[in-house]
């Protein structure tokens, strides 16, 4: 294995071939953090908002899983519509990510120089997110 400079996280998840698992599972787990978190903020059950969806209360447990990646853009838009929010799905360079993620990891590494678990991944995704497209309460993007 080759070992990688500071900010190659892209680098090395896919030289594993687990880029785009680590991808879609932080997408995921951000998607069901931010529902459930304007769920909070406006007061919306899981049984209200699978009535404003019109689906059901499994459907929205589903979508409320962090490790379950199976939704579909037709759902986002709907959740996205039942929580007042636009759904946004966007296609990035994986170049200027990469060179962004680069020098975000070598600010991170000063806080936690390993990442050992998905939650960290994820962490360090959001923290490229935030400061690269502007924080941007209660909006999300797949």
């Amino acid at each position: 294995m080759t070992k990688f400079a500071a900010g190659t996280l892209d680098a090395l998840f896919d030289e594993l071939g687990e880029l785009d698992e680590v991808n879609v599972r932080a997408l995921k787990r951000g998607i069901a953090y931010t529902a459930r978190n304007e769920m909070r903020v406006r007061g919306i059950s899981a049984s209200e908002l699978a009535r404003r969806m019109g689906t059901s209360r499994a459907q929205i447990a589903r979508v409320l899983d962090d490790d379950d990646a199976s939704i579909t853009l037709d759902t986002l838009v709907r959740l996205g519509s039942a929580l007042g929010l636009e759904a946004a799905v966007e296609f990035r360079s994986r170049t200027r990510e990469t060179a962004l993620c680069a020098i975000l990891t070598e600010q991170a590494e000063t806080v936690a120089p390993t990442v050992t678990n998905d939650a960290q991944v994820y962490a360090l995704r959001a923290v490229d997110e935030s400061q690269a497209y502007g924080d941007v309460p209660g909006v999300f993007a797949a």
